[in-house]
């Protein structure tokens, strides 16, 4: 079972963003976390990011992350109700199921998705 090194992640996330015309801005350092808690984030950036690419029409989309958090911030259209709900759902159950909490906030001015595990922030 091969782990993406997290250097790794974070360029494949921004070439993916990048090769949809949308601005990347990602963290230099990531924090060390465990593989469960890095499992779980790495997912949920993922998860956001495809949601980015998708629906948001964004131009910029930030990717912040510190132990045992993640934020992905875009400055598209928002979540249109009922747009990019599946995947989103099924990322909150994964990120509770690891004893964490999802925010998902939503505006005409775009979204930020936030994903914290146990203790953390």
């Amino acid at each position: 079972h091969h782990k993406e090194s997290r250097a790794t992640l974070g360029g494949k996330l921004s070439a993916v963003l990048v090769a949809a015309g949308v601005g990347a801005r990602t963290p230099a350092a990531v924090p060390d976390l465990d593989d469960d808690a890095s499992e779980v984030l790495g997912y949920a950036v993922r998860e956001a990011v495809t949601n980015v690419v998708r629906h948001a029409a964004a131009t910029t989309c930030t990717i912040e992350c510190g132990p045992g958090w993640v934020r992905v911030r875009d400055d598209g259209a928002g979540i249109a109700p009922g747009a990019g709900g599946e995947g989103l759902d099924g990322l909150r159950r994964r990120v509770e199921d690891a004893g964490g909490s999802l925010t998902v906030e939503s505006s005409g001015s775009g979204t930020v998705i936030e994903a914290k595990l146990g203790d953390a922030g």
